[in-house]
């Protein structure tokens, strides 16, 4: 009957909007957990604005802000985990070489050092000597004159000694800053380092999870395009079938009426 018809309209109606808000709704959310995956494989990116295509009417919604998962300081030039990781081995490699190269030339410096002291140490022996000698009043002979050129020889020979030391000493003072500085930075390299692991861990773990709950909505969004298809065929032949009865129905009306005019 026509009301049947009109119920049946109503109700199709009905489930056809609710299978339309689903699917959006599931469109939605694969395109939330895309953008967070996307964001997960790239932390460093900043926040997308997602908005919704205009082509089609739809209710007042606000921009959908991605979500960052897992943060972390990188060094400079880093654009993900896995660049952090190889930046800090070679700056630690480079630190490392720095230390050798400075260790080295501190031991060079310290047997250099050694080889002055020696021969200050001899030199002051001779000093010594010469002014014992000068202190008797010996005749002034060309071996007293060479005494004295060799004593004015020796006490600058001294000065240039002691020059060298201080100059040694300060380079071994700059050297143990130098060591202590490098060790600091190989200890915060290497915390650094294990927690851009644990964080990259966290994240490649969050990305699976994310990377689930994607398939399990792109199922649930194919499953309702399937009953969506399904009732569309179903309405389709019921309205066909109603169309038919309809047209039988006046073919016998008008049987009937052909009946009673005769």
């Amino acid at each position: 009957t026509e009301g049947q018809k009109t119920a049946n309209a109503a109700e199709w109606q009905k489930q056809n909007r609710i299978n339309c808000d689903t699917i959006g709704s599931l469109k939605k959310d694969i395109k939330e957990l895309t953008v967070k995956a996307s964001r997960l494989r790239n932390p460093l990116q900043r926040p997308v604005v997602i908005k919704e295509p205009t082509g089609e009417p739809r209710r007042a919604q606000s921009c959908t802000p991605t979500l960052i998962v897992g943060k972390a300081t990188y060094p400079v030039g880093a654009k993900n985990a896995d660049d952090a990781i190889f930046l800090t081995d070679l700056k630690i490699t480079e630190s490392r070489k720095q230390m050798d190269l400075l260790r080295h030339r501190f031991k060079s410096r310290q047997q250099h050092f050694s080889k002055l002291v020696e021969k200050y140490r001899g030199l002051l022996a001779n000093k010594e000597a010469q002014n014992q000698n000068l202190g008797e009043k010996p005749p002034e002979t060309l071996e007293e004159d060479a005494n004295r050129k060799l004593v004015c020889q020796l006490e600058n020979e001294i000065h240039r000694t002691n020059v060298q030391w201080m100059e040694a000493e300060h380079i071994r003072k700059k050297y143990r800053s130098i060591e202590a500085s490098l060790m600091t930075d190989a200890e915060r390299f290497e915390r650094s380092l294990r927690e851009l692991e644990a964080s990259l861990s966290d994240q490649k773990a969050e990305i699976e999870r994310l990377q689930q709950v994607h398939n399990e909505a792109v199922e649930m969004r194919d499953a309702a395009k399937v009953i969506l298809q399904r009732q569309e065929q179903q309405a389709n032949l019921s309205q066909k079938t109603r169309e038919r009865q309809a047209l039988d129905f006046r073919k016998q009306v008008e049987a009937r009426k052909l009946e009673l005019e005769r």
